[in-house]
């Protein structure tokens, strides 16, 4: 798993910095975005699924490892009101090398790593694609304080 970073303070947060700071002129929101919030656009739902992953003496270490599943949607409209091309080839291609095997940056979590699970498209309509991309992040879990 090699040496974590330790550094935003969610999932989501950690990836909108990886997203927005690319300069691919995308806005990137946390579970919902606002309407008419303008295109492009990602919006990630973070904690989607996850599942502890093995590590020995937890009790030794003082952490826990989880494996975290986040959906990352990828939204581009297709053509302006002029009908010129709007959509910006390879950007959904670009934000899955950016986020694959980053180690995010986060204040609050350690990070091992992200991997690309998945990625689809849906058929375009009302002059929308939607690319749905599933990201593996492995991290320790946040222990509460008492």
């Amino acid at each position: 798993m090699g040496t974590p970073v330790v550094t935003n303070a969610t999932v989501s947060g950690a990836l909108k910095y990886v997203i927005e700071s690319a300069g691919l002129g995308v806005t990137v929101f946390r579970d919902l975005a606002p309407p008419k919030a303008p295109c492009p656009l990602v919006v990630i739902t973070e904690g989607v699924a996850w599942n502890v992953i093995p590590s020995g003496d937890t009790d030794a270490e003082g952490e826990l490892r989880v494996r975290e599943q986040a959906q990352v949607d990828i939204y581009q409209a297709l053509k302006r009101p002029d009908g010129t091309r709007a959509e910006t080839i390879g950007l959904e291609d670009h934000i899955c090398w950016l986020m694959h095997r980053t180690r995010l940056p986060s204040w609050l979590i350690t990070c091992y790593g992200v991997q690309i699970l998945t990625r689809s498209s849906q058929q375009p309509s009302d002059n929308l694609r939607r690319t749905i991309v599933t990201v593996q992040i492995d991290r320790v879990l946040a222990n509460p304080a008492p």
